[in-house]
């Protein structure tokens, strides 16, 4: 069994259950149908607020160059609609909330799933694409945004290395500050969620496969030298099948989604147990013997402890 640290939980109806087992591929919904109606937008004055008590933080060596990114003029305008596609995780396990509201009432299940096994496999695929998927956990605290927000300075920003890519017209350099601020309120917008939704602790693994899809073309046109090395970035991308949108009806509502195959990752070390929920009529033999005929032999079925009728 994997590190507990290393697991989140995907808590599901038996029928989704049966469905990702089959095809061994989740879904991923467009973040637009999240349950928070708040998602994906961040008021521009508490942004203003977060980047100024950033700023305080921020090291000597950058302050100039953050002092610009505060200044210079923001609004929604700027910013970048993009289709981001998502699978939502949390790190709580038996948990009466998630069974309620995505444990098909109580009467679902709950995928175990080892993240340690999904970053090795999305660390080779943004060698091959950029970092185009994404797992982070979600931010309810305006407060953690401050942190987020040093830990990109320090780890994204060479400044002032980053004025040095321009002959500094001022064209250019209004360009890249611009480009700055929208990634950061960009990048808050998709980390943030409402603070009513905190118990929920949620992991999030997100993509754009509008993205994906454009630089099918790029590889296309690599050198025949790449030749190699062109086939396998292509083939690890279409492995996922995540071009291909789809739709199904979720909720209530025909919403988008994507595929996210997982067959070359398949196996019990990916999804080590499954729980039935509190009121869950499945049968354990019934799934034990279903899960080792779609190559899940060693996954462990278990039951929820929670006492409620």
């Amino acid at each position: 069994m994997p590190d507990e640290q290393n697991i989140y939980y995907h808590y599901t109806s038996v029928e989704a259950l049966y469905n990702i087992v089959k095809t061994r591929t989740f879904w991923l919904v467009n973040s637009k149908s999240s349950n928070d109606k708040t998602e994906g937008v961040l008021d521009l004055n508490k942004f203003n607020e977060i980047l100024e008590k950033t700023y305080e933080k921020t090291p000597d060596e950058k302050k100039d160059f953050f002092k610009k990114i505060i200044d210079f003029p923001f609004s929604m305008d700027n910013r970048s609609v993009c289709n981001e596609y998502i699978l939502s995780l949390s790190s709580q396990k038996d948990s009466l909330a998630h069974w309620e509201r995505y444990g098909d009432g109580k009467n679902g299940i709950s995928i175990c799933l080892n993240i340690q096994r999904l970053e090795h496999f999305y660390n080779q695929l943004n060698w091959s694409f950029g970092a185009l998927f994404r797992m982070h956990s979600l931010i309810y605290d305006y407060d953690d945004f401050i942190e987020q927000i040093l830990l990109i300075v320090e780890k994204d920003w060479s400044v002032p290395e980053l004025s040095k890519l321009f002959e500094n017209p001022l064209d250019d350099m209004n360009f890249l500050i611009k480009t700055v601020k929208t990634g950061l309120y960009n990048v808050l917008c998709s980390f943030k969620k409402n603070p009513y939704f905190k118990d929920e602790n949620e992991l999030r693994i997100s993509c754009q496969p509008s993205e994906i899809i454009g630089l099918y073309g790029f590889f296309k046109a690599l050198r025949k030298q790449f030749k190699t090395q062109r086939a396998e970035c292509i083939r690890n991308a279409k492995s996922l099948d995540i071009e291909q949108p789809y739709f199904a009806p979720i909720r209530g509502e025909i919403r988008s989604l994507h595929h996210l195959c997982l067959k070359d990752i398949w196996g019990s070390d990916l999804i080590p147990e499954i729980m039935l929920g509190p009121n869950c009529p499945q049968s354990k033999e019934e799934l034990l013997y279903f899960l080792a005929e779609n190559g899940l032999n060693g996954t462990k079925v278990t039951e929820s402890e929670i006492p409620i009728r």
